[in-house]
């Protein structure tokens, strides 16, 4: 015998379905009539033919930006060699930002000063930054560029100059300040006051704190990051780029070296590497054009040419690996050896030819670094360098 209380629940839920089924087609139900409304039919779009040049006049996108043909600072030395082009395959786009990267002694600061005598080649006046003041005007003369150095009689203070200008930490405390100082320059030549290309020679990123830091007292590298990435990232490389178009009467180019520490592999995580990172944040490599590392990731990966002589060493040069390791100029990354020494690079070659014939064409700068002899006399020796200095962490 069926239950009648579940009956009755069957015969009102089949009532209800009956009353939506009514109320669907439009038809008075025992629930009401809740019909909804016709939309209006919408009107058939017809093709149309298009013009896009049409399109760009109406949209004002037929003025496009016009820029100035693609030149660059083409690197050499006072060798007589392309040893850093031949090595990377690359040479300096005008206009463009540039960083240098890598350990200690492995030839950043001699690609700055080689880049810094091709622009006086080129006409073009190097703007150096100085942030560290172990600067060597000495170690400028040696790579080819004219340095006057004037002493005052009655203080005793020596000045320097050339066909260059020099800012260092004397004239800014900060990365903002820093920042301030190459946009005064790059306003006066916009408008015609420093009529001449230009480019600046950073010496060097990561070394600076921010305003914030400066005023509380407190060395925090979120806030010399988020510092880095509004003066560098926002204002001052997007100004350099600007320079590249017909607006703008002169060029100005940013080459910078940037200070870096070794972000260790993480144990947890299989197959982790080291990782070289650099100092200050990622807004200057974000927004480099090329990127250029001396050295190995996360050892120097140098080594030294030595001389020895009745006991006593002299480092003449120095090996060591450059790779490009960002290139939005051409594309191509090339890694390859090259020899750093006091006057520039030199090609690596087997059995240190190049080198040795290097040594006896500059046997006496040598040679009276240890008192002086026979330079015929001396043995030829290598030493691997160490990872002695290397920092592994962004506080160091």
């Amino acid at each position: 015998m069926l239950n009648p209380f579940l009956t009755n629940n069957i015969m009102a839920k089949k009532k209800e379905n009956e009353n939506i089924e009514v109320n669907e087609t439009g038809k008075e139900g025992t629930e009401g009539t809740n019909t909804e409304k016709e939309l209006p039919k919408r009107s058939k779009l017809e093709k149309k033919s298009f013009s896009l040049d049409d399109f760009k006049k109406q949209h004002k996108f037929d003025k496009q930006t016009t820029f100035k043909k693609q030149d660059y600072i083409y690197v050499d030395n006072v060798l007589g060699n392309k040893a850093f082009v031949n090595a990377t395959g690359i040479n300096i786009p005008l206009g463009s930002n540039i960083q240098i990267q890598g350990h200690t002694n492995s030839g950043k600061t001699t690609l700055l000063f080689e880049i810094a005598r091709s622009c006086m080649e080129q006409n073009i006046l190097p703007i150096f930054i100085i942030t560290e003041l172990k600067f060597s005007f000495a170690h400028l003369r040696l790579m080819g560029i004219p340095v006057e150095e004037e002493v005052d009689e009655e203080t005793g203070e020596v000045t320097y100059k050339g066909n260059f200008l020099y800012i260092d930490r004397s004239k800014f405390e900060t990365i903002e300040e820093m920042g301030e100082q190459i946009l005064i320059l790059l306003e006066l030549q916009q408008k015609g006051k420093l009529a001449t290309n230009i480019c600046f020679l950073i010496d060097s990123l990561g070394t600076l704190e921010s305003d914030q830091c400066k005023a509380s007292k407190k060395s925090n590298n979120e806030w010399c990051g988020l510092a880095m990435q509004r003066t560098f990232g926002k204002s001052v490389m997007p100004r350099i780029e600007l320079t590249k178009t017909e607006e703008y009467p002169y060029t100005a180019t940013l080459v910078a070296i940037n200070q870096v520490w070794v972000r260790k592999p993480d144990p947890k995580v299989y197959g982790s590497t080291a990782k070289q990172e650099t100092r200050g944040g990622n807004a200057f490599a974000f927004n480099s054009k090329i990127r250029i590392m001396f050295g190995n990731v996360d050892q120097p990966g140098t080594s030294m040419l030595k001389i020895k002589y009745k006991g006593k060493e002299v480092c003449y040069a120095t090996r060591s690996k450059v790779t490009v390791i960002k290139n939005h100029d051409n594309g191509i990354s090339l890694s390859s050896r090259i020899i750093l020494t006091p006057h520039g690079f030199l090609p690596d070659s087997e059995g240190d030819k190049i080198a040795k014939e290097y040594f006896k064409q500059h046997a006496d700068f040598f040679m009276s670094q240890i008192g002086g002899g026979n330079p015929d006399e001396v043995e030829f020796d290598e030493e691997l360098v160490t990872a002695t200095d290397v920092s592994y962490s962004e506080e160091d």
